[in-house]
């Protein structure tokens, strides 16, 4: 069963499952991001950066099913009394698969993966009970309730909030994915104590387009205008940090 709980040092989420359940959380996370691009080639929505962020989510699932990110044996339940009773020996632990995404990273993934729902929903046939749109809200959910279960009552209410935001409204056409780079460095430079206030405060700043957003998008646009290249050629300047083991 896909699995989601927070990193010891609040760095980020662990991802973990068997091997079928990440082929399977692969394989919907590709189907809704790969749909948006074909239905919408004519659409005047620009999801490119948004996209590029779900294929990178997906990157670290595809390796961590491939075996080339972390192990954990999970007890399976298959107890010494129940061999005994059925007669039969096998190991007591499955190998679980595991991949880590930085918090500021998975937060901007759980929100914008609604975007693309919204828009997969249009063509699916069974809506909501679409078994890669329910494979994805089983992802959301698990991964929600981790970083909920980090905060209070009233503080886990108002994350849930912003993530989600109304049924019709599309948040993130044309979104600066540079940004979440930006909060993601910072962060992960914050010292792991003081972490956890940064969670709620990071959603509402993906949410808002705030201040600090539209200038980086003024500065990115100016730059893309000078190099005349694409706004998703340029890279930031200061790159998270990879983590060690321990950091994490």
């Amino acid at each position: 069963m896909l699995t989601v709980k927070a990193t010891p040092h609040l760095a980020g989420l662990a991802i973990s499952g068997d091997y079928d359940d990440l082929q399977r959380l692969y394989d919907a996370l590709m189907a809704v991001v790969d749909d948006h691009d074909e239905e919408n080639e004519d659409d005047e929505t620009d999801y490119e950066l948004p996209a590029l962020y779900i294929l990178a989510l997906c990157y670290e699932v595809r390796h961590a099913h491939q075996g080339e990110r972390w192990l954990e044996f999970v007890d399976n339940g298959f107890s010494e009394e129940i061999q005994q009773y059925q007669k039969s020996l096998g190991p007591q632990h499955n190998v679980y698969f595991q991949t880590r995404i930085a918090i500021p990273e998975i937060l901007f993934d759980l929100m914008v993966l609604d975007d693309f729902i919204k828009q997969y929903k249009r063509k699916a046939p069974w809506g909501e009970l679409d078994r890669d749109i329910t494979c994805v809200r089983w992802f959301q959910a698990e991964a929600t309730q981790a970083l909920c279960s980090l905060l209070d009552e009233k503080a886990a209410a108002r994350l849930v909030q912003l993530m989600h935001g109304p049924e019709s409204e599309l948040r993130f056409d044309g979104y600066y994915t540079q940004y979440v780079d930006f909060q993601t460095n910072r962060y992960l430079k914050a010292a792991p104590e003081k972490r956890l206030t940064q969670i709620l405060p990071l959603a509402r700043r993906f949410h808002e387009r705030g201040a600090t957003y539209l200038r980086l998008a003024e500065e990115l646009e100016e730059t893309a205008e000078e190099l005349s290249c694409s706004i998703s050629d340029l890279q930031p300047v200061d790159e998270p940090k990879e983590l060690t083991d321990e950091e994490w």
